[in-house]
């Protein structure tokens, strides 16, 4: 079969196709990729004519081609209908608190941090520390022995001193005693939402927390 070139494609009615700057790659739309079957048709070798075989194993690939760019046509415009509900329903918690995983709480001044874990089995003795920005222990609390399954907690912004701690952000760690040796707990803490970012197809949509902490709208555990 002989080779078309685009000139030959161009001089045929009705066809104009891109030129390669403005082609996005080496996709052929519906109307060339026609026009492109015609013309090797008409041009072909007499004594090499096109088969059934071949002109069917061409229309195979082209409906292959077209079916996948619809899927992949439907597939953006479902996940951008995705993130933009997902994006109307984290605007609703702007000023609203949230209970995600993490180790940092931001403390107000004459407020509290409040928290809670999900222990996996019992402990005989459950503690709460509490560290300032320089690594300093503000404040040792013993929860005492708890049961297998979610257990609040709540710091009430006073140091192992009796004073009030100052504002600011603390590192909360929370240990259960387990067959003598102490095993480090993830909390999940409590704060306020301050504002929402629009996340990409890598990061979704991300609430952004009171301390400067940011988090995936898909880790909140609780709406408070």
């Amino acid at each position: 079969m002989n080779t078309i070139d685009k000139a030959t494609l161009d001089q045929l009615p009705g066809v104009k196709l891109p030129d390669k700057k403005a082609a996005s790659g080496n996709d052929l739309g519906q109307d060339a990729f026609m026009k492109l079957m015609l013309a090797q048709m008409q041009h072909q070798d007499p004594m090499k004519p096109m088969t059934d075989g071949q002109f069917i194993t061409q229309m195979a690939q082209f409906k292959t081609v077209t079916g996948m760019q619809n899927l992949q046509k439907s597939f953006t415009q479902i996940a951008s209908v995705l993130q933009s509900n997902q994006a109307l329903q984290a605007s609703a918690l702007v000023g609203r608190e949230v209970l995600a995983p993490g180790n940092t709480a931001e403390l107000v001044a004459a407020g509290s941090v409040t928290g809670q874990v999900d222990l996996p089995v019992e402990t005989t003795a459950l503690t709460m520390n509490v560290y300032d920005v320089t690594g300093q222990l503000v404040r040792n609390l013993p929860l005492g022995a708890q049961s297998a399954g979610v257990v609040q907690f709540r710091w009430d912004g006073i140091n192992d001193g009796g004073q009030a701690a100052a504002a600011g952000t603390y590192t909360i760690r929370i240990e259960a005693l387990q067959d003598g040796q102490p095993q480090e707990i993830q909390p999940l803490l409590g704060a306020k939402v301050e504002s929402v970012s629009l996340g990409n197809g890598s990061t979704g949509t991300q609430l952004n927390l009171v301390g400067n902490r940011s988090i995936s709208l898909a880790d909140v555990s609780r709406i408070q």
